[in-house]
């Protein structure tokens, strides 16, 4: 109430009621002068860009359900001994691989903090068409045959990395685009990298390079063929 009055006493007088004003600091002589020091405003993120596939997945752009695998690999950095990977204190990067395939479409997602790409980042594949199309944490864009490796090296590669595949002991699914994904991986050429698979069931295990990749996990899905179109959308 007491407030209020106040405001009413103020409002009568003409005057506008102000906060106080706070008088700086006094200076001494000698004292250097006062420096104006403004902490600049952060950046705002890049716009993540979104760049449109060689080819529309329009058949995969429905909701009918498709017949899929959703496997998850494993993924540790092999260091050699040469290297000093002869410790076995040292607790070794782990990552893993998710993928979601089917006969004729494929996403793999790379998760944990442990890969040389963004966290989160996907691959798309298609059987009917070559390349790659990515998603990482620049947005999304179309990939040519090879051009996986080098994204995945962080530029042009100087030699395509090792790749060891152990071939599956009997026909365990759709295998035949997780070999593209090896070979694209590699920058190798699909039909060698398909014979070293075998009999065309999922690798329980491959590696590239360093990185060692074992199977933990292979379930039958069914999911909406939008689920695994494989373009920009």
């Amino acid at each position: 109430m007491a407030f209020a009055l106040l405001l009413v006493a103020a409002a009568c007088d003409g005057e506008e009621l102000r906060p106080p004003a706070v008088s700086p600091p006094p200076t001494m002589p000698g004292d250097p002068p006062p420096v104006y020091d403004p902490q600049p405003p952060e950046a705002p993120p890049p716009a993540r860009r979104i760049v449109e596939a060689f080819r529309y997945d329009r058949e995969y752009a429905r909701d009918r359900p498709v017949a899929a695998r959703r496997m998850v690999y494993r993924v540790t950095l092999g260091v050699p001994k040469s290297l000093g990977g002869g410790h076995d204190s040292i607790a070794r990067p782990a990552a893993e691989l998710a993928i979601d395939v089917s006969e004729n479409r494929l996403r793999a997602r790379f998760q944990g903090g442990a890969w040389p790409v963004p966290e989160g980042s996907e691959v798309r594949l298609r059987a009917d068409a070559p390349g790659s199309y990515v998603f990482d944490d620049e947005g999304g864009r179309p990939f040519a045959p090879g051009q996986l490796a080098n994204w995945f090296e962080g530029g042009p590669l100087r030699f395509s990395p090792r790749l060891y595949v152990r071939s599956p002991e009997a026909q365990s699914g759709p295998g035949r685009l997780i070999c593209r994904l090896l070979a694209e991986w590699v920058n190798g050429s699909p039909d060698v990298v398909g014979r070293r698979c075998g009999r065309g069931g999922s690798p329980p295990f491959f590696r590239v390079g360093l990185w060692r990749a074992e199977r933990t996990a292979d379930v039958a899905v069914s999911l909406p063929a939008r689920m695994l179109r494989a373009d920009h959308e």
